[in-house]
């Protein structure tokens, strides 16, 4: 699947803005982004359920332009399942196999369906509606409805957001190794970033309609290509702070400088969890929460001036609530203003 510059606008707004994206054959990617990133217009878009303004759209080597949804191959599953509540969980499974054209037999509809019911590990359930099964059993039920037609492409939207935690967990960790078994290539929309983590090959980050980086989860982390992906993925202590002569000051924060090689000028810091270290000592900075942790430094919450920064304590030193401390970092990753990037430390 390949998109290409793809522009997509409501109005005045560009839900797309040059959205780029490709991925490989039996390949699961994420798109991860915030609330209005483009995640399900892109997805939308490529389903054939919303048109494009410009730049295209390619699924196994066939330009999209004019092709219609129900040509595309494409199977769907949508967070709020969207089975037909008056039909039989087998009938659901079976209504994209009896609406083709080319309508297979019926003895080889009941033979595929009952495949894919065993598939999902619900077999048992073909003779109940919807409202009679529990939301993990429709999400499975919605997943082999769409698998009946043997997709060439796979898309998730959110298909997880009403499940309970233990469920979601649960369902996320089966879905992929159905996945590797099946290699069906597939495309998981998701603002949960754990569960892009977990379940996706590579994660394309979205910001204002653009894909803005694709990599693996621990590329993300280790080397952000932007300081948005730096502050959106994981766990990170956003810190302004001023480049002089190769070194990051973070006035008026107490937060001791790094070396960071960089043009002078401002920047921002982005400190993940673990690199902000607390030591003993008299400074600005105080302690306000402190956990123990049964392996590894003890886990403070830091009132450092103006800002409330998550620490570790330094190797030997303990902390009472109220007791001042020296932040320092043991790392971070720093962006100039004009996106240029270093690791300092």
């Amino acid at each position: 699947m390949e998109v290409r510059d793809v522009v997509r606008r409501f109005g005045g707004l560009a839900a797309l803005n040059g959205a780029t994206l490709s991925v490989a054959e039996g390949e699961f990617v994420a798109l991860l982004g915030p609330s209005g990133s483009g995640k399900t217009t892109l997805l939308r878009a490529l389903a054939g359920l919303e048109g494009v303004d410009s730049g295209s759209v390619r699924i196994a080597g066939r330009d999209m332009a004019g092709v219609p949804a129900r040509a595309r191959g494409i199977g769907v599953v949508f967070q709020h399942y969207a089975l037909f509540r008056h039909m039989t969980v087998f009938d659901n499974v079976a209504f994209g196999l009896r609406v083709r054209r080319q309508r297979p037999p019926a003895a080889e509809i009941a033979q595929r369906v009952r495949r894919l019911l065993e598939l999902v590990q619900v077999p048992e359930l073909e003779r109940r509606f919807p409202e009679q099964i529990s939301g993990g059993q429709r999400q499975r039920v919605a997943l082999a409805r769409a698998l009946a037609i043997e997709p060439r492409l796979l898309l998730l939207d959110e298909p997880f957001g009403a499940l309970d935690a233990l469920v979601r967990k649960e369902v996320r960790r089966w879905l992929r190794g159905l996945h590797d078994e099946l290699g069906v290539t597939s495309i998981l929309v998701t603002h949960d970033q754990e569960e892009a983590m977990e379940m996706a090959d590579r994660v394309a980050v979205m910001e204002r309609g653009r894909v803005v980086q694709v990599d693996s989860a621990a590329a993300l982390l280790r080397a952000p290509a932007t300081a948005f992906v730096a502050g959106f993925v994981g766990d990170a202590a956003r810190l302004p702070c001023a480049v002089r002569g190769g070194v990051a000051r973070f006035d008026p924060l107490p937060i001791a400088p790094i070396a960071a090689a960089l043009p002078d000028g401002p920047a921002t810091a982005f400190a993940r969890p673990g690199e902000m270290v607390a030591g003993r000592g008299a400074g600005e900075a105080r302690v306000r929460l402190m956990r123990e942790e049964v392996e590894g430094p003890a886990r403070l919450v830091v009132q450092a001036g103006p800002a409330v920064l998550d620490a570790v304590a330094a190797p030997g030193a303990s902390f009472a609530k109220g007791d001042p401390c020296l932040l320092s970092l043991r790392g971070a990753h720093v962006f100039a203003a004009d996106g240029t990037r270093t690791r300092a430390g």
